[in-house]
């Protein structure tokens, strides 16, 4: 098998980290737009809007950072001359789900129990 360059690992990952930034500002964006046009929202409607957030997030960028893991894992298995088949993108799982619920629940609770916070 052929080795792994450090310059194609290095492009990995600033591909990766460039999507993860994206991704954090998009988020921080809406939450910041949808807060300042909802100031009356309760705790259940911002966990409600946090959450579906969350899921159409991870929907544009976990799927961006996946097309970039499956890319590489593709050209690795190429040059490895290895018959596999191409790497695919799973569904989310509903364990995913769940998980975000679970930390969105404990962060608008934090929010609730202690005012907005600035690392949020």
């Amino acid at each position: 098998m052929s080795e792994l360059s450090r310059a194609r690992l290095e492009r990995y990952d600033s591909e990766l980290a460039a999507v993860e930034s994206a991704a954090e500002r998009a988020a921080s964006d809406e939450l910041a737009s949808w807060w300042s046009s909802h100031l009356d929202a309760s705790v259940q409607e911002v966990r409600d809007h946090a959450t579906a957030l969350v899921r159409s997030l991870l929907d544009r960028y976990g799927d961006a950072a996946g097309e970039l893991a499956c890319r590489l894992y593709d050209e690795r298995a190429e040059s490895a001359g290895a018959d596999v088949p191409p790497a695919e993108l799973p569904d989310v799982g509903e364990d995913t789900l769940r998980a975000i619920d679970r930390r969105v629940r404990y962060l608008a609770g934090r929010i609730a129990d202690e005012g907005p916070r600035e690392d949020i």
